[in-house]
């Protein structure tokens, strides 16, 4: 635009003929859809950022995964040397 914008136009054309057949004009005619160019950029971007959040949180949750295994193995681990002390009070009354 002369002011420096830029501005999205969709435009069609097409050929009107007269019923001999002869090509009698042509008809063109634009749209402006700035407005939904923008929105698909704004929605691409958003979908974007929505994909990185996604990979980010599957990471954090194959972390969780892991720990919350080393904490099942810790666990066993702990339970195993409290089973096996000499001289333990069991909880069994």
């Amino acid at each position: 635009m002369p002011d420096g914008r830029i501005c999205w136009q969709r435009w069609s054309d097409r050929a009107i003929f007269d019923s001999s057949g002869t090509l009698t004009e042509f008809q063109s005619v634009g749209r402006d859809v700035t407005d939904t160019k923008k929105a698909e950029e704004g929605l691409q971007s958003a979908h974007m950022q929505l994909m990185a959040i996604e990979e980010e949180l599957r990471a954090h949750y194959q972390e969780l995964a892991q720990s919350e295994e080393r904490l099942r193995e810790s666990e066993k681990t702990f339970r195993r040397i409290l089973e096996n002390m000499p001289g333990r009070i069991s909880s069994d009354g």
